[in-house]
C-alpha cells in the first residue's frame, strides 16, 4: 500500500533531480561553448605556425643569399 508521505517523498526527490539534471545541462552548454571556442583557438594557433614556419624559412634563404653575395664581394675585393 503507498501512503502520501510515499508520494511527497518521491515528489521531493523527483524535483531535486530534475533540478540536478538542469544545472548540468546548463553546465554542458557551457562546456561546449568553451570547447568550440578552445578548437577555434587553436586552428588559428595552426594557422599562425605555419606562417612563421615559413617566415623562418623564408628568413633562412634570405641569410643564405647574403652570405652568398658577401663572400663575392670579399673576393672581388681580394682580386
Amino acid at each position: 500500500m503507498i501512503y502520501m508521505g510515499d508520494f511527497e517523498i518521491l515528489s521531493l526527490k523527483v524535483k531535486k533531480a530534475v533540478e540536478k539534471l538542469k544545472k548540468l545541462d546548463s553546465e554542458n552548454c557551457k562546456l561546449k561553448l568553451e570547447l568550440d571556442y578552445l578548437k577555434k583557438e587553436n586552428e588559428q594557433n595552426k594557422k599562425k605556425l605555419s606562417q612563421y614556419i615559413i617566415l623562418k624559412r623564408n628568413s633562412q634563404e634570405v641569410i643564405s643569399k647574403v652570405e652568398r653575395i658577401i663572400k663575392k664581394i670579399d673576393t672581388l675585393k681580394v682580386l
